[in-house]
């Protein structure tokens, strides 16, 4: 029974609710980027928020499989009201010398 306990923090799907609330919220410089031909492709992976585990960190994690143009800028601008820690790891998978961080 032990197992069946903890099942509800173990992430095994994207959370379509979240997924749904970015629809149409993508920020200008974003788009302004894509139009010039500057922007990412990457596989969503898993966030995680307050919703979900209550108490719990926020993160978001995403694959980048490939990166095109010159430069892309994938931080935004804002604040939190809390202590956030950012990591970055990984490898883009057309240029492994490159860390993605």
């Amino acid at each position: 029974m032990t197992e069946e306990k903890y099942r509800k923090y173990i992430i095994t799907e994207p959370d379509r609710d979240y997924l749904k609330s970015l629809e149409g919220k993508t920020p200008k410089s974003i788009e302004e980027q894509r139009k010039a031909g500057n922007y990412f492709e990457g596989v969503y992976m898993f966030h995680l928020d307050d919703n979900i585990l209550p108490g719990g960190f926020y993160t978001d994690c995403h694959w980048i499989t490939a990166v095109h143009g010159n430069g892309v800028q994938t931080e935004i601008a804002h604040t939190h009201d809390s202590v956030k820690r950012s990591v970055s790891s990984g490898r883009f998978l057309g240029n492994p010398a490159n860390s993605a961080g």
